[in-house]
């Protein structure tokens, strides 16, 4: 009977922490860096990525130093492997968009990948790989 009690005790803590993983959405958290991707473009093909992202504080920061633009992001999902947002109040709207969606994905634990949407548009107009600083 002991036996049983035991095998029980350990399920239920396995299975708690197990859970507690499953619900850990900090993989985002950091300063994270890249160069981005535009193609088909003539004006930008190319230029910099720089992110910090807090979900505890839920402050998500983008800024496009080469293009002297910068924004903020927000969260409208997030699960242990992707995270989506939109990211609003650029400050430089003649060489950078506003109101896309932002898709992020956890490649490994030092770099993500960032796919841009415009406004009402299903095509990726971007993307990057960053990685964390």
């Amino acid at each position: 009977m002991n036996y049983i009690y035991t095998l029980i005790l350990l399920l239920t803590m396995m299975m708690s922490s197990c859970s507690g993983q499953q619900t850990d959405n900090n993989w985002i958290d950091g300063k994270w860096s890249g160069i981005g991707f535009q193609p088909g473009y003539n004006i930008h093909d190319s230029w910099d990525i720089e992110v910090s992202l807090n979900t505890k504080q839920e402050l998500f920061k983008i800024f496009y130093p080469s293009l002297d633009c910068s924004g903020d992001w927000m969260l409208i999902n997030i699960d242990k492997r992707k995270a989506t947002f939109k990211e609003l109040n650029i400050d430089n709207t003649v060489l950078c968009s506003d109101n896309g969606t932002v898709i992020i994905t956890k490649v490994d634990e030092h770099h993500i990948s960032y796919s841009y949407y415009m406004e009402n548009d299903k095509r990726v107009s971007s993307y990057a790989t960053l990685s964390r600083n």
